[in-house]
Parts: C-alpha cells; structure tokens; sequence
C-alpha cells in the first residue's frame, strides 16, 4: 500500500437546493479535484500526493473548502487556476498560498496546540470559586462578563436583523443562529451567578447600550463577517482556560456556532462582486472594523499578563487580536477593503499591529 508524503482533500459535499449555506459541490469542487489530480499526476506526484474527494467538511459557505495535510493547511479554492498555483507554489514549492488561506480554520490547530503547551507547562486547573484567590476570581469575573456581552449582544443583532433578511432560507439560519446565542448567553449567566453571586445581565447593560444595530441586509452580512469572527478568534484563546468550568462552555460555543461567521463571508463576498456596493462596504466595514476590535480588549496590560500566568488564556489581546486582522485580510482584499487609519478605528493597538494588506 503507497505511503503518501501529503494528501489534499477536497469537499465535494452536495446539499439540497435552496439551503443557504450552500455547498462546495455547486461551487465547482469537483472541478477542482480533478484539477489537482491532473497537475498531481503530470509532475510525476501522483505516488507522493494524493488529491481526495471528501465529505463536508464544515465550511460550504465559504467553500469550494482544500485542506493540506500533514500541515493543516486550510484553503477557499475558487478557481482551477487557484489550484495550480496551490500545486506549483504550496505542494512543489513548500510555500503556502497566503492569500487563499482560510486563516480562522488553519490557525485552530496552531491555538489548540499551543493552549495544550501551556496547559502541560504547569498551570493549576481550577473547579470552583473554593479554589480561587481573589485576583483570580476577580479575573474570571471580567472574562464572563465580557462572554456574555458578546452573546447577549449577538442575539440582540440577529433578532433586530431579522426583517431585514431577503429569504425564508436565511431567516430560518439566522432563527437558528439566535437561538443557539440566547442559549450560551444562559450558560454564561449560569456561571457568573456560582463565581460572583449576581446578574450578569446587568453587570454589561451599559455596554451594549452602546452598540449600533445593522439597518439593512448587506449590514447583516459584515455583521457577521467582522463581529463574529471576532468572537470565535478571542474564544479560541481559551479552549484549554485553567478555569474549567470556563473551559467546558468554551468547548460547547465553538462547536455549536461553528460557521456562524463563514455565513456572513459568504454574503459579503456575493454582494461586493457588484462593484458599485463596494463604497457602501466599505462604510460598513468602517462601522463594524470598531465594535469587532472591542471583542480582545487592551493589549499589554497587567491583567493580560497575569491571565496567561496563571493559565486562563495563552496570548496577550495584541497577539489574538494581529491574528484576526490577518484573518479577514484575504477577503478584503477580494472585496476590494481598505482598514480606515487608526485613529478613525479607535482602538488600542500594540506598538507592533501590522495593517498592510
């Protein structure tokens, strides 16, 4: 039996019609497959690499989805042209083809296995507030409460958006999409009561007093491009949190919206092809860029500091929040995106914050 030095499979996952994630197999995938295994095969690769159809692989919307393995490299393959430079610069030449990078899919791997590292390194798990001193309980406290605001908050978004969505297809995806925030908002609520005895609810009213609602379908969409993705990049953070009841509730968002963001990408990408909404976008992204950025908070602080001492998070704000700048960069690029300048963003950067598409 041939050992294979890498294998790159390739979603050919056909959905029925009308389903708003749509799928890989309508988007071409098929053809993409057979373009990989005809460059594999005329390089002389075809005993080294394997190019394999595959089942869903969770990222229709924003599919047609490759992955490269042994290196987890993550691709949207829009076109058979794109797959060859896939096979000439990634599978021939050992450099990734950066701009077709799914970045929040390939960077999972890396952020789960560099929070297993720091989870080994040490740090003490912690079951209940019998265990924690004071900083750490007070810590803990702020990371529920900037938890809930982000759920609380989601399902606010989508119950106002709802009459904007065009079609009964997506008002049922967004219906589910709400659904499953209000439930992490319980759970959520359900901690912050055991570890600080209040109404977490109330603790972040003020703050999503303060946050502006999408007035349209298109609005809808980089909603759930920038916010969150923002979300899901700031949660990865914690999928080996030293606090395990934390950890445990993590787990369960991450599984249960996967693909909320990937949503938005895929409608986004759809409406920017039109070359005059692109002005429009880019107010939005304006708009949005902002409230997303809020998700990682301010970098360089003690508080980041003594988080990833004690083992509640494996990176300062500044590091996780460079991951989702890079993250979004490729679509923006296609949308034909700019970020606006900082002092328009009005957040806090880190000295090093990389904004160059």
């Amino acid at each position: 039996m041939p050992h294979f030095e890498r294998h790159v499979f390739v979603c050919t996952n056909q959905r029925d019609p009308g389903n708003p994630k749509g799928c890989c197999a309508d988007k071409g995938s098929e053809a993409i497959r057979e373009t990989f295994k005809r460059e594999l095969s005329e390089r002389g690769l075809k005993g080294k690499i394997r190019a394999n159809a595959a089942g869903c692989l969770d990222q229709c919307s924003r599919g047609p989805a490759v992955v490269v393995y042994p290196e987890q490299i993550w691709y949207r393959v829009p076109t058979v042209e794109d797959a060859k430079e896939i096979v000439e610069q990634h599978l021939i030449g050992g450099k990734p083809v950066d701009r077709l990078i799914m970045r929040s899919v390939t960077e999972r791997a890396a952020i789960e296995a560099r929070a297993a590292a720091s989870h080994q390194s040490g740090a003490r798990e912690v079951h209940n507030t019998a265990e924690m001193d004071d900083a750490y309980r007070a810590m803990v406290k702020q990371l529920l409460e900037s938890q809930a605001y982000r759920e609380l908050q989601a399902a606010n978004i989508l119950g106002h958006a709802l009459k904007f969505v065009p079609t009964l297809g997506f008002k049922l995806s967004i219906a589910e999409d709400l659904e499953e925030e209000l439930e992490h908002f319980a759970e959520v609520a359900r901690l912050y009561s055991d570890v600080v005895g209040g109404d977490v609810a109330q603790a972040v009213a003020d703050r999503l007093s303060r946050v502006p609602y999408p007035e349209s379908w298109a609005e809808i969409a980089m909603v759930q491009f920038l916010y969150d993705r923002a979300g899901e990049v700031h949660l990865r953070e914690y999928v080996n949190c030293s606090y395990v009841p934390y950890r445990n509730i993590v787990t369960k968002i991450l599984e249960e919206e996967e693909g909320h963001e990937s949503f938005g990408e895929a409608v986004l990408l759809e409406l920017c092809s039109d070359a005059k909404r692109r002005p429009e976008l880019q107010q939005l992204f304006d708009k949005w860029l902002h409230v997303a950025l809020l998700s990682f908070g301010r970098p360089g602080t003690d508080g980041n500091r003594y988080a990833v001492e004690v083992g509640l998070k494996t990176r300062d704000s500044g590091a996780v929040m460079q991951q989702f700048l890079d993250d979004i960069k490729p679509t923006m690029r296609t949308c034909g995106l700019h970020f606006p300048p900082t002092e328009k963003i009005g957040i806090a950067f880190s000295q090093e914050v990389n904004l160059a598409l």
